[in-house]
C-alpha cells in the first residue's frame, strides 16, 4: 500500500494480488523522489514492526527480509530518477521478482522451506565458483577458509536433516504457479532490452530510451 501522502497523485490499491496491468497508472514526470523515499521509509517501518511485534517464526523473518531487500532498489531508483534507464529497469525487474517470491512463500509451509533452503545452495555455489577462480592462483589460505565454510554449510544442513537442492526454482515457473506468467513474460522481455547491452540500448538516442 502506498502512503497517504502520495494519494494526491497516485491511487491506493489494497489488493496486492491484483494484476499489474489492472493497477498501472500514469503520473506526471515531475520529481517523484519524495514519494519513493516515503515508500522506502514505510517498508523499513513495517519491517521493524514485524521484527519487534511478531513472533520470530520462519515466515515472519522471511517476509521481513523481503521488505529490507526491497528498500535498496526503491532508493536506488529515487537517487537516479533522471539518470540511466538501465538503473530503473534493474530496480523494477528485481522488485518484481521479490514481489513474486514473497507471494510464493506464503502459499504453504513447504514452499517457504524450499525458498529458505536455497540460501544454502546459493552459498555453496558461490564458494564453488570462487574456488574455480582461485585454485590456480596459489591462494592456499583463502582456499582453506572456503573449504571450512563448505563444511560448515554441510554440517548445518545435516544437523537440521535438510538435503541440498539439486536445482534451483526458476522465477518463470513461480510466476506461472501464481497465475502471473503473462505479466512475467511481458515485463521481463521489456527489462531485458534495458538491462542487457542490446543493440537498442547501445544505438538508440537517450530520448528514445525513456519515452
Amino acid at each position: 500500500m502506498l502512503s497517504k501522502k502520495m494519494n494526491r497523485d497516485l491511487k491506493i490499491y489494497k489488493d496486492n494480488n491484483a494484476r499489474l496491468s489492472g493497477i498501472m497508472q500514469s503520473v506526471n514526470s515531475g520529481d517523484f523522489r519524495p514519494a519513493l523515499y516515503e515508500i522506502s521509509k514505510e517498508m523499513s517501518d513495517l519491517a521493524n514492526k514485524i521484527k519487534n511485534n511478531k513472533g520470530k517464526n520462519t515466515k515472519n523473518i522471511v517476509l521481513r527480509n523481503f521488505l529490507f531487500a526491497s528498500i535498496p532498489y526503491v532508493e536506488l531508483a529515487a537517487e537516479h530518477q533522471k539518470d540511466f534507464v538501465q538503473i530503473w529497469a534493474f530496480c523494477a525487474r528485481n522488485l518484481f521478482e521479490i514481489h513474486l517470491w514473497s507471494r510464493y512463500v506464503q502459499i504453504d509451509e513447504n514452499k517457504l522451506q524450499k525458498w529458505c533452503v536455497e540460501a544454502q545452495k546459493d552459498k555453496d555455489d558461490i564458494i564453488n565458483f570462487i574456488k574455480r577462480l582461485t585454485d590456480s592462483c596459489g591462494f592456499e589460505a583463502e582456499d582453506r577458509l572456503l573449504e571450512q565454510e563448505k563444511t560448515h554449510i554441510q554440517l548445518l544442513m545435516k544437523q537440521h536433516t535438510i538435503e541440498m537442492p539439486k536445482s534451483y526454482m526458476h522465477i518463470s515457473d513461480i510466476a506461472k504457479e501464481l497465475g502471473k506468467k503473462d505479466e512475467y513474460d511481458i515485463f521481463f522481455k521489456i527489462y531485458s532490452k534495458f538491462t542487457h547491452p542490446t543493440s537498442f540500448l547501445i544505438n538508440s538516442l537517450p530520448e528514445e530510451k525513456i519515452q
